[in-house]
């Protein structure tokens, strides 16, 4: 067995006498998995202090409708009694898309946060 460079990855590959290629497997390094089991102080700190700000004081942001902010009272109480937050849980990715949508976080952030990343320094 012989590991071989093909196309920019790395393969186990096993070959008969005739160097005729007989078993091959892909041997890449997996990609590092995401922290996804989060702290809430750790999943807050995937926001930037605006968006906190934004997100915390949404009762009086005269832009969301009466629904609207039933509904992030709702996420917000959700938080409130979690352990943890998982970035995979689809109640996670529901409420942090969101903000998003409702214009709390600014486009494009919603997925930034749930692949676990800093939030922007600027």
């Amino acid at each position: 067995m012989a590991i071989e460079s093909i196309n920019g990855h790395s393969y186990n590959i096993i070959r008969d006498g005739d160097g005729k290629v007989i078993s091959q497997v892909i041997a890449d390094t997996p990609a590092p998995v995401a922290l996804v089991e989060l702290t809430k102080f750790q999943f807050r700190s995937l926001f930037t202090f605006a968006e906190r700000v934004e997100i915390d004081d949404f009762a009086n942001n005269t832009n969301l409708t009466t629904d609207q902010k039933r509904q992030l009272k709702t996420l917000q109480y959700d938080l409130s009694i979690a352990e943890s937050i998982n970035l995979q849980d689809p109640l996670t990715i529901q409420g942090v898309q969101l903000l998003e949508t409702l214009g709390l976080i600014a486009p494009g952030r919603a997925s930034q946060v749930l692949a676990g990343q800093n939030p922007p320094t600027s």
